[in-house]
C-alpha cells in the first residue's frame, strides 16, 4: 500500500502572513521528506481546472494559477 496525506493549504494569507500554520505546513514536508522521501509528489487543486471532459496532468516547472479570489492583499495577487 501506498502513503497518502491530504493537508490543505488554508487561506492564501498564509503566503504575506507569519501565522503558525506556516511553520506547521513547513515542518509537516520536512518530516514526510525525512520519513518517506517520496519519489513523486501529486498536488490536486481547484485552482488549476478544464471545462472539458479530457483531464491533464500539468508537469511544468511554473504553474500558471487562476486568481479567482478577491478581497486579499495586493501582493497575493503576484503569485
Amino acid at each position: 500500500m501506498k502513503l497518502g496525506y491530504f493537508v490543505s493549504h488554508g487561506s492564501p494569507t498564509i503566503l504575506v502572513e507569519n501565522v503558525k500554520w506556516k511553520s506547521t505546513l513547513s515542518s509537516i514536508g520536512k518530516e514526510i521528506k525525512k520519513e518517506v522521501n517520496p519519489d513523486v509528489v501529486v498536488v490536486s487543486s481547484p485552482h488549476f481546472f478544464t471545462f472539458s471532459d479530457v483531464h491533464y496532468v500539468e508537469v511544468s516547472e511554473k504553474l500558471e494559477c487562476i486568481q479567482d479570489y478577491y478581497g486579499f492583499p495586493d501582493e497575493l495577487y503576484k503569485f
